[in-house]
């Protein structure tokens, strides 16, 4: 038995040997490593791209969230065109939000690529941005209006490659990017806190008086609508 181990080990540290037979082990295991180094690069530049169309919808949205008539690049607009002095109260559901006890707020979402303009405000300021992303890239948009903070968030892949990898994987293989940018109006933020401080003794008020609460958020979006500008 030692014999054949010690015969053994002398021919696996001999130097003589087959081309042919070691190309043909070698070789193959070579090619599917640069195939397989090929293939996770594809994956990777796909989820970039991704990524990065994605965080540069998310930024445009969120940077020019204040007026729906700014241009989606530059953030120019027309002198005299703008929202309605409380848009934010209405079509931003910040009413909903005071008189539901901060969790009146409402998502909104658009399709991508973009095909309609949208129907509410916030639907129309994301297709704005919408439109900027190449029709290569399918996902969506969405605006949430929570209690602490409102964000954009954008979700998008690129399926130029995408029935070619799964076929090579033998499965489905995400490639989405996702980027989340923050809707930040600090002078807006320190009057909704004023509001909703104020609103917050009103309510108290009218309800020592027996007013419902539904009547006074009735009466609230009634005046806000009369008064509201043209936008």
């Amino acid at each position: 038995m030692n014999t054949k181990l010690r015969r053994w080990l002398r021919s696996v540290q001999e130097e003589e040997g087959s081309m042919i037979v070691e190309a043909s082990l070698i070789f193959p295991v070579i090619f599917y490593c640069t195939l397989a180094i090929l293939f996770f690069a594809m994956i990777i530049y796909q989820t970039v791209l991704s990524s990065h169309a994605a965080a540069l919808a998310a930024e445009r949205a969120a940077a020019f969230w204040d007026n729906s008539h700014r241009e989606a690049v530059s953030g120019a607009y027309d002198k005299g065109r703008h929202d309605g002095m409380y848009w934010r109260l209405l079509d931003d559901r910040l009413l909903d939000k005071v008189f539901g006890g901060g969790f009146g707020g409402e998502n909104y979402m658009v399709q991508l690529p973009a095909v309609n303009a949208g129907g509410s405000l916030p639907e129309r300021k994301l297709m704005r941005a919408a439109r900027l992303v190449p029709e290569a890239f399918h996902g969506k948009m969405s605006y949430e209006n929570g209690l602490q903070d409102r964000r954009i968030t954008a979700a998008l892949n690129k399926p130029l490659y995408h029935v070619m990898l799964r076929n090579m994987s033998g499965r489905e293989i995400s490639n989405e990017g996702q980027a989340v940018s923050a809707v930040v109006e600090p002078a807006e933020f320190i009057r909704a806190v004023e509001f909703a401080r104020y609103m917050a003794g009103k309510l108290k008020e009218w309800k020592g008086q027996g007013v419902p609460t539904g009547e006074a958020e009735d009466i609230l979006k009634k005046a806000a609508g009369q008064t509201a500008g043209p936008s």
